[in-house]
């Protein structure tokens, strides 16, 4: 799919853009329609669908970004390195980003999405029921999923990595939420929002 809440965090501009598990390429292709990037290059590890992105991008890389310690660019050569939804699935999710780091400038960011476990859907089934099940069709627990998140823990993962700057950039949530969220003083806001919009810098 093209990742629209990725695309609208993006300035407008001709970046070199990096997306790690970038599918077919949509949402690269997307980027350059607009203007917002003047290269795209992706790492995707189903060789099906790099095979289809090639038609979009500059370049693409068909393997696991667990098993890459260095990247065929120069240090700082890119202003963008997305990673939707991709953190959450690996082992050492710290290492990749160590690696990343390098090849942003100094004026680049990561932008990531990333699961909530605090998201009601989570933890009112373990808090009520003791339930903590992986789920087969995705969604926030889906079964291929190895680290869980929090706000906290999400600038943790960054900051240890590091990048000294850690914005995130919440989706919005409904009137009854925000009702809730104000009551509670922004204790029970993070309850629900089901996945963080992170943006990271050196």
């Amino acid at each position: 799919n093209i990742r629209e809440d990725i695309i609208n965090l993006i300035t407008d501009r001709p970046n070199k853009i990096l997306e790690i598990g970038c599918g077919k390429g949509y949402t690269l292709k997307k980027l350059k329609e607009l203007g917002k990037a003047g290269e795209i290059v992706g790492i995707e590890m189903d060789t099906n669908s790099a095979e289809e992105a090639k038609a979009y991008l500059d370049g693409i890389t068909c393997c696991n970004i667990e098993e890459i310690l260095s990247l065929p660019f120069d240090r700082g050569y890119f202003d963008y390195i997305i990673l939707a939804d991709i953190l959450e699935h690996l082992s050492n999710p710290w290492k990749t980003l160590r690696v990343m780091r390098d090849y942003l400038n100094e004026k680049g960011s990561i932008i990531a999405t990333i699961p909530n476990l605090r998201h009601k859907s989570i933890v009112l089934p373990l808090i009520l029921r003791g339930k903590f099940q992986y789920d087969p069709d995705g969604g926030l627990m889906d079964i291929t999923h190895l680290r869980f998140f929090t706000r906290e823990s999400v600038t943790s993962l960054f900051k240890t990595s590091g990048y000294s700057k850690v914005y995130f950039v919440d989706y919005p949530i409904s009137f009854k939420a925000r009702v809730v969220a104000v009551s509670s003083l922004g204790f029970l806001r993070d309850f629900f929002i089901p996945k963080f919009r992170v943006i990271a810098a050196k």
